[in-house]
């Protein structure tokens, strides 16, 4: 079923008005559109784009206060920095006038597990003033008899080609002029990553004709 979608479409028309673009089909994680009249480089862009460009958020920063479990510190930080966080990218660290976080550029995370008995630790049981956590999916660690974890964690904007945790999307496929790309279900709507992604496109391409423009000037 043909569904077009007039945001998307008129941000592919400012990066280029030329283009013509038509949602074939749509999930609450993936979308199959097609680009006409499109070449391999300009597809490429956007599959390039979507798996390296699009800011999102993710813990970047952990203080481990705490831990008595079997699992290695430095295992606990990469399990918290993989837990997808549905939250708006905010400010990149380089742009915030702070010196180390604050509200505008990062988000606080903190976990004190104790376990009696014997217990299974999950995103969920993270706290934050800023976000509901009781949704978030991951495994953290499993604890035995008294056994506890403490920490911190700052969760920031960032993009994928500098970490993989930073990555909002799962597979990108490019059939023809048709592409097809799937997104972490926690992470946003497929349509929102896609005006990210072609938003990230028209950002660089002004920047080059800046740059051309001055160059001749």
């Amino acid at each position: 079923m043909v569904r077009p979608i007039n945001p998307l479409i008129n941000t592919v028309h400012r990066v280029h008005p030329m283009k013509k673009m038509v949602i074939l089909e749509t999930t609450p994680t993936t979308i199959n559109f097609t680009i006409t009249p499109s070449t391999n480089s300009f597809l490429n862009a956007i599959r390039r784009t979507l798996l390296s460009e699009v800011p999102t958020i993710a813990i970047d920063l952990v203080t481990v206060h705490k831990n008595t479990t079997c699992i290695p510190n430095e295992m606990l930080v990469h399990r918290l920095s993989l837990i997808p966080l549905p939250i708006t990218p905010l400010k990149r660290k380089e742009e915030c006038t702070c010196n180390v976080s604050c509200p505008e550029c990062s988000v606080t995370f903190s976990l004190n597990a104790v376990s009696n008995e014997g217990m299974t630790v999950n995103a969920s049981h993270l706290f934050s003033d800023a976000v509901d956590t009781t949704r978030l999916k991951g495994l953290i660690c499993k604890m035995g008899e008294k056994q506890s974890v403490k920490m911190t964690a700052l969760a920031r904007t960032g993009v994928a080609k500098e970490h993989a945790k930073f990555c909002v999307v799962t597979v990108v496929k490019i059939n023809g002029e048709k592409i097809e790309f799937e997104v972490l279900d926690e992470v946003g709507k497929p349509a929102d990553v896609l005006v990210m992604a072609l938003r990230v496109i028209k950002e660089k391409v002004g920047r080059l004709i800046r740059a051309i423009e001055e160059y001749e000037g």
